[in-house]
């Protein structure tokens, strides 16, 4: 069971060893605009339905770990629908229109005031993606809660997406853990079982966005 606290940071993404000098050259880009430079990745089409960048990155062993930010743009707010992620234990790299990215795990956070199979507003959805076009849906949570939270102090939906958000994601692969670091509270994690059929090794991270424009630094 995921807590309530999980999903900011579940959905709020970043990166360390994924940048490099050179990765401009390593990138292989599907939908959407994308910018790179040495310190980030953006995506500035606010209207890309399936964009995506798969950045070269082996993952494999006991225990791995993931570390980057996210920095809203734009788009989600203005339309009332939008979400970004990321496949991790990505099989393959993705070039063309396609809602999966081959075998690999989705962590996806959303915002939706009129969707068709999520909770309504803002939520959080882990995926299995099968194949580019093949996604299973693991875990849906309500986070609206955080808008009443906010909204009871005076905020509103645009300060949820107001800052960038460090995120820590932890994978132990002997027992299928997925753990997410409290972003509040030091030394805090929160758990999730993962199938028998998730993939638990990769050769790419891909960072994606739908409606919206979205930057992913270290």
């Amino acid at each position: 069971m995921i807590k309530k606290v999980l999903l900011i940071v579940l959905l709020s993404l970043s990166a360390v060893s994924l940048f490099s000098a050179d990765l401009d050259t390593d990138l292989k880009t599907g939908e959407g605009t994308w910018k790179i430079t040495s310190t980030s990745i953006t995506q500035t089409d606010i209207e890309a339905p399936r964009a995506k960048i798969a950045v070269p990155y082996s993952q494999e062993g006991t225990e791995i770990t993931y570390e980057f930010y996210v920095q809203y743009q734009g788009g989600a707010l203005e339309d009332g629908h939008g979400g970004f992620g990321v496949h991790i234990f990505a099989d393959e790299i993705v070039q063309g229109p396609a809602w999966g990215a081959g075998k690999s795990l989705l962590i996806w956070l959303n915002y939706d005031e009129n969707p068709r199979d999520v909770t309504k507003g803002l939520s959080a959805q882990v995926y299995q993606s099968k194949t580019h076009s093949t996604m299973v849906l693991l875990e849906d949570i309500d986070l609206n809660w955080i808008i009443d939270e906010l909204a009871s102090a005076d905020y509103t939906i645009e300060d949820v997406f107001a800052d960038p958000i460090k995120i820590k994601i932890i994978v132990n692969t002997s027992t299928r853990k997925l753990k997410i670091a409290d972003p509040v509270q030091e030394d805090v994690y929160y758990e999730i079982d993962l199938p028998g059929s998730v993939p638990l090794k990769g050769s790419y991270i891909v960072f994606r966005t739908n409606g919206m424009s979205a930057s992913f630094s270290r």
